[in-house]
């Protein structure tokens, strides 16, 4: 049980944390490159709010040794969204706008 809620406290954190990044670092530094920011950016915002919570397992597997973030870092399919979520953050940048 007590998993269960440090794992929905970190989701939740992600998915705030991933909003205010997309809204506020992403956005910005989209339309200075000249990517109007329109369109499904739940998508984006969701690959980043994915990209946070890898990087909230690593640092907790790190640090504090959470035997949970461990596990969940050793998964294989955890490295490959984390490389798509990387991929469709970047994504637009290359193409010069969001496709989604």
């Amino acid at each position: 049980m007590k998993t269960t809620f440090y794992t929905l406290i970190k989701i939740f954190l992600s998915l705030v944390i991933g909003l205010g990044l997309t809204q506020f670092i992403l956005k910005p530094i989209y339309e200075v490159l000249g990517i109007a920011f329109y369109g499904n950016l739940w998508v984006l915002w969701f690959a980043m709010a994915y990209f946070i919570y890898t990087l909230i397992n690593l640092f907790l597997s790190i640090r504090v040794g959470a035997v949970k973030s461990k596990e969940t870092l050793l998964f294989s399919i955890n490295w490959l969204l984390l490389i798509l979520a990387f991929l469709i953050i970047i994504f637009p940048i290359l193409k010069r706008e969001i496709p989604y």
